[in-house]
């Protein structure tokens, strides 16, 4: 599911809600840039710098600690255009925000900063049970968060994290924003793809931001970046954005979540998301 790519702007975003893949096409991308076996994950392709609160204080000069999630809001388009110009693309950049305007009306995420978005999807019964796991909490909890349309990704009320907070809204709203709006030129990919096809799925996102696509580096990428690969690198030198105990690689299916909702919980998602499940190919039994 694609729209036409502008090739002016640096940045191509990754967007999506947490716990739907993000980070493994990250590893895919320097893999595939390096041309090596990754060693460690200290320093992945596509960081979340638009989200870093000291690079965004250091360009507006305001200490966003200060600052209240408006105020923020209206300075965060300049902030991006000025993060795009500095570059050369394609640069990939980590996402969890939704699309979004500001009090003044103008996108937070705008054309004139980004070449483009892959808005990366995933059943919502597996994102539970992923998004269980990273918090250390309950699979409830999860749902719960899940269904919240004014959520919140690192925000804390001391404003003292090193990551201005993000909004994310529910499942369903995060991905509506992403799938109806009209500013960035749009690649869609469901992780249950990527699982399923690596190599097709990879290549059309090099292909997507306008880089060459080379057959043989994606498949040496794709092998260094299995999830046996992964894990095992995880369990020898760590992972700085794991936040519980635990492994942050934890199965790689597609379709372990029937093993650890209940049938009660799996209907909350439905009921809460089966419209945007629906648009996705997603349904309570299977990935169509």
């Amino acid at each position: 599911m694609r729209t036409a790519l502008s090739s002016e702007p640096s940045l191509v975003l990754l967007a999506s809600f947490p716990k739907s893949g993000n980070t493994w096409i990250r590893c895919l991308l320097t893999a595939f840039a390096t041309g090596a076996p990754l060693s460690d994950l200290g320093r992945l392709a596509a960081p979340a710098m638009l989200s870093v609160r000291q690079q965004f204080d250091d360009h507006t000069g305001i200490s966003s600690a200060d600052l209240g999630l408006d105020a923020i809001d209206a300075l965060r388009p300049g902030f991006h255009r000025a993060v795009s110009e500095g570059l050369e693309g394609p640069a990939y950049v980590k996402l969890h925000d939704r699309f979004y305007r500001n009090n003044a009306g103008d996108a937070v995420f705008a054309a004139d900063a980004f070449r483009g978005v892959v808005h990366i999807v995933r059943h919502p019964c597996a994102v539970a049970a992923s998004y269980a796991h990273h918090l250390n909490n309950t699979i409830d909890h999860a749902i719960d968060l899940m269904a919240d349309e004014a959520a919140m990704h690192d925000w804390r009320p001391d404003s003292i994290a090193t990551v201005i907070p993000q909004r994310i809204g529910s499942w369903s709203s995060h991905s509506a924003s992403w799938q109806d709006q009209e500013e960035i030129p749009r690649l869609t990919l469901r992780y249950e793809d990527l699982l399923r096809d690596p190599e097709r799925q990879f290549a059309s996102i090099l292909e997507f931001a306008g880089e060459d696509a080379d057959r043989a580096m994606i498949a040496r990428a794709v092998e260094a970046t299995g999830f046996e690969a992964l894990r095992s690198i995880e369990a020898e030198k760590g992972f700085h954005e794991k936040v519980t105990e635990g492994s942050f690689f934890r199965m790689g299916r597609a379709d372990k979540w029937r093993d650890e909702l209940s049938e009660a919980q799996i209907e909350r998602i439905v009921s809460d998301h089966g419209a945007m499940m629906a648009r996705f190919g997603y349904d309570r039994q299977a990935v169509s």
